[in-house]
């Protein structure tokens, strides 16, 4: 009976081993962009606003300025999962992606309760575009549905400037219809062994600890479509899930051997040293003049901070984007008692901050200083990238939409010859704001070098 026993166990054992290389799949860790690498956001109206996508494009002009990525904005207002599916291989395969992340959902459930059989065509459509993506031999990057605020669904004041009319079940279950799509998403790709990013959570939970105070916030004053502040709760979301780097530099200056030293981390120091060195061998404060110069030193980064538009801000702020994804870090340690409350940071002469020696000692947080010089070349560069979103890229995607109504109201079949303009016209301005997006890329990739800065810690009283 013990050999018996002792056989099966053998046998269960390899059995369960054999089940979990067969059924589960290891879930790929932080994506990879290299040069000319193709990154595809396929999506609904959400996508093609043009917020997330701009602000995750952001984060790669800054954080990796001299590796260019080829993004696309393939969203379409209006669109299910079956809408993508027909256009997916103009929008999608022709473009040879590294990675096509999916956002869709919202018009999936169609704006009421829970109904099965819809939600059966929207399982079909996610599962033909997850393997359509296979196919094409890249990496899909499944998201949930975002948030329906149904507290602004209800006030009719808004119902003005609304595009859909009240509905109860829409407003009681709207919401919670499409955490269960976002669920099952999650799910499918776990089984499929894909990164996956939870755009639900954040935006219903930042909200609702802003309604702590504020019971009338909202990123989402229509119900559906967030506002620039909620969507880049959104590019957070997306940034984190699949892994990107969390730091921009950290530096370290501390007295070795009656000098400065330094050492950095995502860049390079060079020219260490002091108006009154002195104070380094003595550590007293005495004849030490204010404003002299305790220690300097040249850096330069190998990236900028990651940085958003103006209309973002207030997400930005809240969901302390900075912290959590652009680390910039000065840490000085070493200062004696200088008989001062604050030291001054200068940075190319001018000046960023007033800190006390434990701050410093502490490490400092420059990444969200306006008055850093690397943060006004990030915001530069977000400048320049949201004109491109506003001038070129939105306007592709209102293409694909009226080539859309196009379709549904049959204007190849009901009027020949207005749709042969229509579809010159089409090209014409297909091409043109393809060759004004490029433009601003080249611009945007010349803005984005870091560039050498002299920083200075002075003695004030």
């Amino acid at each position: 009976m013990n050999k018996v026993t002792t056989f099966l166990l053998v046998m269960l054992t390899l059995t369960c081993c054999c089940l979990a290389e067969e059924n589960f799949v290891t879930i790929p860790g932080p994506i990879e962009l290299n040069k000319n690498d193709t990154f595809v956001f396929l999506g609904d109206s959400i996508t093609h606003q043009c917020y997330y996508t701009q602000y995750v494009e952001d984060y790669y002009y800054t954080r990796y300025p001299n590796t260019r990525i080829n993004f696309v904005n393939s969203g379409v207002s209006g669109d299910s999962a079956s809408d993508a599916i027909a256009r997916f291989d103009e929008e999608v395969t022709k473009h040879k992606p590294k990675y096509v992340s999916i956002l869709l959902g919202m018009n999936d459930g169609r704006y009421r309760h829970f109904d099965h059989e819809v939600f059966a065509i929207y399982e079909k459509g996610m599962t033909e575009i997850l393997d359509k993506i296979k196919e094409l031999d890249a990496q899909a990057i499944p998201m949930t549905p975002t948030m329906f605020d149904s507290r602004y669904d209800t006030k009719t004041e808004e119902k003005k400037l609304n595009w859909m009319q009240p509905n109860k079940d829409r407003t009681d279950y709207y919401n919670s219809v499409l955490a269960f799509y976002g669920a099952w998403l999650r799910e499918q790709a776990f089984y499929r062994g894909l990164r996956f990013v939870d755009m639900y959570g954040p935006l219903n939970h930042m909200t609702l600890e802003q309604r702590k105070n504020r019971p009338d916030f909202s990123f989402i004053t229509d119900s559906v479509h967030p506002n620039p502040n909620g969507q880049i709760v959104m590019a957070l979301a997306m940034l984190s899930d699949i892994g990107v780097d969390d730091t921009v530099f950290e530096i370290a200056i501390d007295v070795k051997d009656f000098k400065w030293n330094g050492r950095a981390k995502g860049g390079k120091i060079t020219d260490i040293d002091t108006e009154v060195p002195g104070f380094l061998y003595s550590f007293s404060s005495e004849d030490i003049p204010s404003t002299a110069t305790i220690a300097r030193f040249t850096f330069i980064a190998n990236a900028l901070p990651w940085v958003v538009p103006e209309q973002a801000r207030l997400g930005y702020e809240i969901s302390n984007a900075a912290s959590k994804l652009s680390r910039e870090i000065l840490t000085v340690t070493g200062i004696p008692n200088l008989n001062c409350e604050k030291l001054q940071l200068l940075i190319d002469g001018n000046n960023v901050g007033t800190y006390t020696i434990q701050e410093f000692a502490h490490g400092i947080e420059l990444q969200s200083n306006p008055n850093s010089p690397q943060y006004k070349q990030a915001l530069a560069v977000a400048e320049l990238n949201k004109e491109r979103n506003d001038r070129a890229i939105r306007k592709l995607r209102d293409l694909w939409s009226r080539k859309k109504e196009a379709k549904r109201d049959k204007l190849e079949t009901n009027n020949p010859e207005m749709y042969k303009q229509f579809v010159q016209k089409q090209k014409q301005d297909t091409i043109a704001l393809l060759k004004l997006a490029e433009d601003y890329e080249d611009k945007i990739y010349q803005a984005n070098k870091p560039k050498p800065h002299r920083y200075r810690v002075v003695k004030i009283d």
